[in-house]
């Protein structure tokens, strides 16, 4: 793959400070800094300047200070609709004439680098592939999903007849479609049994645990798994809370 090819693809990080479960959680701390910013350098060991990387946040008041921290770290950011995520979205890959979106969600601060490698070069080397994902089947921990899907067919299913729920999480217009080709990215083994996103303080609390157990921030999910395996007491804490996500 080429790094021409690359370029076609943008990364698009959704966040905004809003929310109901833990207010303003992708600026809480994790590892002494931000939890975006410490999601976002994890990103960056794959992208490495050749995959762009842009977080899409909304017009509201309430997300300049997440902006202001983005353009603090050098970071692009794009603002559009709140509510119509799929619309977001889509005008962002249009302003940086994107063929490609992979879509990760800020509550995501572990996202693992090598996941969205590995679906980011299988959707790119084959042409007929219309979305490749985890979450079709989901085998990853919760907070390791990864989308990846043609700008076309996002822009294409703008188009239809789509309920608010799906214009909010984006993409279900695609893998609920059959005219489209679907690609599920699956796990070796089935570990869907973790929690690894943010949407509880007891959340973040985990989080900070296995980031701070590691040396540097370029574990991967396996290394994660077998922390957690390793010390079941603190895999318990959020096991209640275990859920399937929409992104």
């Amino acid at each position: 793959m080429v790094v021409g090819q690359l370029f076609n693809m943008l990364i698009i990080i959704q966040a905004r400070m809003g929310s109901s479960r833990l207010p303003g959680k992708i600026l809480k701390e994790v590892c002494g800094m931000p939890s975006i910013i410490y999601q976002i350098n994890r990103i960056k060991i794959i992208a490495n300047n050749k995959i762009r990387l842009v977080v899409a946040t909304t017009t509201n008041s309430q997300d300049d200070v997440l902006c202001d921290l983005l353009q603090k770290n050098k970071v692009s950011f794009f603002r559009g609709s709140e509510n119509d995520v799929l619309k977001r979205f889509l005008d962002c890959a249009k302003l940086y004439e994107a063929n490609y979106i992979t879509r990760i969600n800020a509550d995501c601060p572990l996202i693992c680098p090598e996941i969205i490698d590995k679906t980011v070069k299988k959707i790119m080397s084959n042409k007929s592939i219309d979305y490749a994902s985890t979450i079709l089947d989901e085998t990853f921990p919760l907070g390791m999903h990864v989308e990846c899907f043609k700008t076309s067919v996002l822009e294409d299913i703008s188009k239809t007849k789509l309920t608010l729920e799906d214009r909010e999480h984006v993409t279900p217009g695609i893998y609920r479609n059959k005219k489209y080709s679907l690609c599920s990215i699956r796990n070796n083994q089935n570990k869907s049994n973790f929690r690894l996103t943010v949407d509880f303080a007891i959340d973040l609390e985990v989080v900070n645990e296995i980031a701070s157990s590691f040396k540097d921030n370029t574990y991967n999910c396996n290394d994660i798994v077998e922390f957690l395996e390793n010390n079941p007491e603190i895999a318990m804490k959020n096991l209640e809370l275990i859920k399937k996500q929409k992104l």
